[in-house]
């Protein structure tokens, strides 16, 4: 029988508001609606700027259009940063790392417990693990994961990665 393993994880800001971005703008493809917007209406201001050098008509409808384009996505960007400074410094992450939940790697499930709930996960309900440069992004759910940081019970990533890859199946590892 091999021994389970405890990892009280700690989060700073700089980790959560990377995994933020991550999650949101590479694995659900969240970038896809404002950049289709963005091309659209920047078409439609080149096509209005088309009339403008044939017909001297257009130029003032191309620039609402340009502006309107490229500002809605400019803003979307803008309120999702907001939002992901504001829960980093209502968990005060962004003063130094805080303790976010403990993880126990055992044989047959990973247990995790935040605060007094603990909820236990079979090896084969994870929908996958993703490494980072910085961090391991374990995820139970999806849009619902668990990070794993540099350093986390005095470990490397590698050393993290390698106990993660212990656990699930090739698939899962991303």
């Amino acid at each position: 029988m091999s021994e389970s393993v405890i990892l009280p994880v700690k989060l700073d800001g700089k980790v959560y508001t990377r995994f933020g971005w991550y999650d949101t703008f590479v694995l659900q493809k969240r970038w896809q609606r404002p950049a289709l917007w963005a091309g659209l209406f920047t078409l439609s201001a080149l096509v209005c700027l088309g009339y403008q050098l044939a017909k001297g008509t257009g130029l003032a409808l191309a620039i609402v259009l340009l502006v309107i384009g490229l500002g809605l996505p400019a803003v979307y960007l803008n309120s999702f940063r907001s939002l992901l400074r504001r829960q980093v410094k209502a968990g005060k992450m962004d003063q130094k790392p805080q303790y976010a939940y403990t993880l126990t790697f055992k044989e047959e499930c990973l247990e995790a417990l935040n605060g007094n709930q603990k909820k236990t996960y079979a090896w084969d309900q994870l929908v996958g693990a993703w490494k980072r440069p910085d961090c391991i992004y374990l995820y139970h759910a999806p849009g619902r994961a668990y990070l794993l940081p540099q350093g986390t019970g005095g470990l490397t990533l590698d050393q993290l990665w390698e106990m993660v890859t212990r656990h699930l199946p090739p698939e899962k590892l991303h």
